[in-house]
C-alpha cells in the first residue's frame, strides 16, 4: 500500500474510533466528535463550548412600549481557531409583542480552507451580531426574557469540531417613558 493509502486508512480508522467512543459516552460527549484532518501534527481534542464561547446583551436594557432595542451577541474565538461564516447564526424567541429583526453580520474575511480545500469566509477573533428587538407600543410593563440560540461551527488548523448550539437568553424590561424604575439604595452599613 502507498504512503497515500496508508495515510487515509489511518484517518479513516480514527474516525471510526472516535464515532465509537462517541458512541459509547452518548449524548454528554457530543463535542468529542470532531474529526482530525491534516498533515502529521497532533491537536488535544477539546471541548468547542471552551473555543467557541457565544456572550449576549440588549441595549438599552429599559425601553418603553413602540421602541426598539439592540441585542448584541459576541462570539468569543480562541486564538487559532475560525468559525465559518455560513455555519454562524442567530435567532431570537420573543414574546408576544416583541419583533426581532434581520441579524446583522459582520463582514467575514476569506481564507484557505484546510479541510474544505478552498477558499471560504470565516470569522476569527471576537465578532460581535446585533438583532434589533421592536417592542409593540401595547406590551404591558414587565420584564421579560428573550430566548437566543447561537449556532456555530469552527475549527483550527487541524481539527473541525460538529456544528454546536448555544442557548441564551436575557432580559428587557420594558416600562412607559419617564416611569422610573424601583430599585434599593445601599444601607450606609454596606459603604462602610
Amino acid at each position: 500500500m502507498n504512503s497515500h493509502g496508508s495515510r487515509t486508512s489511518r484517518r479513516l480508522l480514527a474516525v471510526i474510533c472516535i464515532a465509537i467512543a462517541v458512541f459509547v459516552a452518548g449524548p454528554g460527549w457530543e463535542w468529542a466528535r470532531a474529526a482530525p484532518f491534516g498533515g502529521t501534527e497532533r491537536e488535544e481534542v477539546k471541548d468547542p463550548r471552551t473555543l467557541f464561547v457565544w456572550s449576549v446583551d440588549i441595549s438599552p436594557g429599559r425601553i418603553a412600549p413602540g421602541e426598539t432595542a439592540t441585542l448584541t451577541a459576541t462570539l468569543a474565538i480562541a486564538p487559532e481557531h475560525f468559525a465559518y461564516a455560513d455555519k454562524t447564526t442567530l435567532s431570537v424567541e420573543a414574546p408576544d409583542g416583541f419583533t426581532p429583526g434581520p441579524l446583522r453580520s459582520p463582514e467575514p474575511w476569506s481564507r484557505e480552507d484546510p479541510f474544505l480545500k478552498k477558499v471560504t469566509e470565516v470569522y476569527d477573533g471576537a465578532p460581535v451580531f446585533t438583532i434589533p428587538i421592536t417592542v409593540a407600543p401595547d406590551v404591558p410593563s414587565g420584564k421579560y426574557a428573550l430566548q437566543v440560540m447561537a449556532v456555530t461551527q469552527g475549527c483550527s488548523k487541524i481539527v473541525c469540531y460538529l456544528k454546536m448550539k448555544t442557548p441564551l437568553a436575557v432580559n428587557l424590561r420594558v416600562a412607559p417613558e419617564g416611569a422610573g424604575i424601583p430599585f434599593e439604595l445601599p444601607s450606609l452599613k454596606s459603604l462602610t
